[in-house]
């Protein structure tokens, strides 16, 4: 269940407002042990934020407050996550910037109280190019509903370690001087301590000395991780109805201090997240209300570690071919033919992807 409420003033020289209030409840048939004790609970999210204009509407100074909890049954520690967010915005014919930080209060396995940057900056070079960068930081909350989004398979009744980054850049340019295309080149770092690898659970000993018995789930170990990566895009519409953009990325990862089982590993990966990234996607609308999609992703040079060994996995290569019709503003038809080349590949080590399937469904809007 989830439900979500959203509030927001009109915008006004003297004071503006908005907030927002998302709260979910969910169970599962999860559990370690019979009888079952199905993992459960609460998660609330909610938001506030004012700002006062100054000199002229575009320029503000204000502040957010967030409040993230999630409360679960049984033995499960609870999450709890305050923020509170100050910031400076100026804005001009070709240029804005946010100058803040975000003030951090967590509550998990112990009390963490952090301030990170919260910056955010554009420059116009011209009409159509420009120049950004952003600086931020934070916790990456890894609660059980997150994780879920992550991976299904996750070991769910051991909760997974909240990370938190010092610090993540990432700057580049946008640029549009060619009729018809977009190019962009960007580049970024981050530094992140409590990181967490899914990977395939070992060996566990249930009760006493002997050889115990594998579980099929992913297990969570933690080590820091540097991560810096460099990219660029291309995009062009050069015909109208058809769209097309190829991306390139180039991670380089630097773990560290990585354990598994309360072992330290010699020579660690960063498991399960790729070296080289390209992602292609196309769409052509054949008619004002029929629209085709096509896109490809490859990732390569991806690490998993199991027994004590790193293990080198499979490249991921997923095509895919998909159509909506829109039969009228509110009502739409889709489908979707998913790893259309029938690749083999592990999605998680363990968990191999699926052959050639196709899916589809319906929209409707009211």
């Amino acid at each position: 269940l989830n439900a979500k409420v959203e509030l927001e003033s009109a915008s006004s020289d003297i004071l503006n407002y908005r907030g927002f209030i998302d709260f979910r409840n969910f169970s599962t048939k999860i559990s370690d042990e019979s009888p079952y004790d199905w993992m459960k609970g609460n998660e609330i999210h909610a938001m506030v934020g004012f700002d006062k204009p100054f000199k002229n509407r575009r320029n503000k100074a204000g502040i957010d407050g967030s409040i993230l909890t999630s409360i679960y049954n049984g033995d499960a520690d609870n999450y709890f996550l305050i923020n509170a967010a100050p910031y400076l915005f100026f804005e001009g014919l070709n240029y804005h910037a946010k100058l803040g930080a975000d003030i951090l209060f967590q509550n998990a396995e112990k009390t963490k109280i952090r301030v990170v940057p919260n910056v955010d900056l554009k420059f116009g070079i011209t009409d159509y190019s420009s120049l950004y960068a952003t600086i931020k930081g934070g916790f990456k909350n890894n609660t059980f509903l997150e994780m879920m989004e992550e991976s299904r398979y996750f070991l769910s009744y051991t909760p997974v370690k909240s990370s938190f980054s010092h610090i993540d850049i990432e700057g580049g340019t946008r640029i549009g001087e060619l009729p018809g295309f977009r190019f962009d080149i960007f580049g970024g770092y981050r530094k992140t301590e409590d990181e967490h690898f899914l990977v395939l659970n070992g060996r566990d000993v249930v009760g006493g000395d002997g050889l115990g018995a594998y579980k099929e789930n992913l297990r969570p170990i933690y080590g820091t991780l540097a991560h810096s990566y460099i990219g660029g895009m291309i995009q062009t519409n050069v015909w109208s109805p058809l769209n097309l953009s190829l991306r390139l990325k180039k991670n380089f990862y630097n773990p560290a201090e990585m354990v598994s089982f309360d072992t330290g590993i010699s020579n660690p990966e960063a498991y399960n997240k790729p070296g080289l990234e390209i992602d292609i996607n196309g769409s052509l609308e054949i008619i004002s209300n029929l629209k085709l999609t096509l896109n490809y992703y490859f990732a390569g040079d991806r690490w998993t570690y199991f027994n004590y060994e790193n293990i080198n996995m499979d490249n991921i290569n997923d095509l895919n071919f998909g159509g909506v019709y829109e039969i009228s503003d509110s009502f739409s038809l889709n489908v979707k033919a998913s790893n259309i080349l029938s690749q083999k590949y592990d999605i998680w080590y363990g968990y191999p992807s699926q052959g050639i399937n196709v899916s589809g469904g319906f929209t409707f809007k009211f």
